[in-house]
């Protein structure tokens, strides 16, 4: 259904309205699970409430601009609790308290596990420091990338006038080495306090780019990445630049830091700043992730833009707002950001390039499940990047996750990339 009204109380109040004269008022009703709110209704709806909060305030202007311009549909669903693992809930109930930030360094102190700044609490528009928080909230959590992920991303190349132009495949392997709360050791790498964990991408589809691959080690003290390449054609890893989060990932829309929407150390940003706290809706709770085989049932890929998500719910989210300001040699001036109050999840974003425009959005939607060990987790059920200035979108979806899967550490280093490629990967 594209509206539907609640009761019919808006309609009698309208008619008493007209009878007094007052023929020039628009009557805001709430509106039901299941409205689909899309471009033939749109306007008529923005100052309509869903679960008492205005559709204008719930949707950003470039996501009205997508509903309205690009076919972007956004069924209504009633909001639900986010779960959070007994473990990380213990952590930050044990350890939040004792966490300061430091504004000369930009780095958090006293940090052993949990999320550090609780919200609510802790978090207050009156604090100059309240975006760098939150930025730590985000990284030190990792909300949907536990103590370690697997994950199998098929990723599809858009171009938004002709459709799909390419489909990759990526494998992504983390691994925490500080900071875990799925039982056993909080620190697996006690040697080095700065350390905080290991990823590993490689390319496995199409045959031509298959075995490009990376690996990073990241910092909790603010050093840049170490990283390492594999370079298939002397079939050689090699040493390269640590300032990864600012380029292009393996031939998407995407820079290294919008993998997750913040995917960086915060001390690298030039000021993060909380600028308030609204609503919006999100797509917290979606049925399932995206795989290879429900794609089109998921992503509308036979209609332009062809990167619109489909049968996905939005609900009501209360967001804070962050504003991530760059340095110089970041592609993006800016970076709006939409993360929950409730836990540290980021689910929308906005991206200006250097002279100040809007360029580019991310969107990501996530579904509850199940970790390895048992514990609830959120995964990334699909998400978009999309380039506006060029109509050009990146659409990654995942064949597997699993969370909290075991890891020997001492088997993932850069040595890994080479045996991937091979595929002789084993942990």
């Amino acid at each position: 259904m594209t509206r539907s009204r609640s009761t019919n109380t808006g309609y009698f109040l309208a008619a008493a309205m007209m009878g007094f004269g007052f023929t020039g008022a628009v009557v805001a009703e709430e509106l039901t699970e299941g409205t689909v709110i899309d471009a033939s209704n749109l306007a008529d709806v923005l100052d309509d409430t869903f679960e008492g909060h205005t559709i204008k305030e719930m949707l950003p202007d470039p996501i009205q601009m997508w509903i309205r311009d690009h076919n972007m549909q956004v069924p209504l669903q009633h909001s639900q609790n986010l779960d959070i693992p007994p473990g990380l809930k213990a952590a930050t109930e044990k350890y939040a308290g004792t966490v300061t930030f430091n504004p000369e360094t930009r780095l958090v102190e006293n940090w052993v596990a949990g999320t550090p700044f609780t919200p609510h609490s802790e978090i207050s528009l009156d604090d100059p420091y309240a975006g760098y928080k939150l930025a730590w909230n985000y990284f030190l959590t990792q909300t949907h990338r536990p103590d370690s992920i697997q994950t199998e991303a098929p990723t599809l190349l858009i171009d938004g006038v002709k459709g799909v132009e390419q489909s990759q495949k990526l494998i992504n392997y983390q691994l925490m080495l500080k900071g875990r709360t799925t039982g056993g050791p909080l620190d697996i790498a006690p040697d080095d306090p700065g350390l905080f964990k290991k990823q590993l991408i490689i390319v496995t589809e199409p045959y031509d780019i298959a075995g490009l691959g990376s690996f990073s080690v990241r910092y909790l003290d603010g050093r840049q990445d170490n990283a390492w390449a594999y370079v298939k054609s002397v079939r050689r890893t090699r040493r390269i630049s640590g300032n990864v989060w600012a380029d292009p990932l393996a031939n998407t829309d995407l820079l290294g830091d919008d993998n997750g929407i913040m995917d960086s150390n915060p001390a690298w940003y030039k000021d993060v700043k909380l600028l308030k706290r609204t609503w919006l809706l999100a797509a917290a709770h979606t049925t399932g992730i995206v795989t290879s085989e429900n794609l089109t049932d998921r992503v509308d890929t036979a209609n332009p833009p062809y990167w619109n998500f489909i049968n996905n719910g939005y609900e009501p989210r209360e967001v804070y707002v962050i504003e991530v300001i760059n340095p110089e040699t970041n592609p993006y001036s800016r970076k709006v950001v939409y993360m929950d109050t409730e836990r540290p999840n980021n689910y929308y974003s906005e991206m200006y390039d250097r002279k100040g425009d809007f360029w580019r959005t991310n969107w990501f939607t996530y579904n509850k499940t199940t970790a390895v060990n048992g514990d609830p987790a959120y995964a990334v059920s699909v998400f978009s990047t999309v380039d506006w200035q060029k109509m050009h979108g990146t659409v990654i979806h995942l064949d597997r996750y699993a969370a909290n899967a075991p890891y020997d550490p001492r088997k993932f280093n850069e040595r890994s990339i080479e045996r991937a490629a091979k595929g002789q990967l084993q942990f």
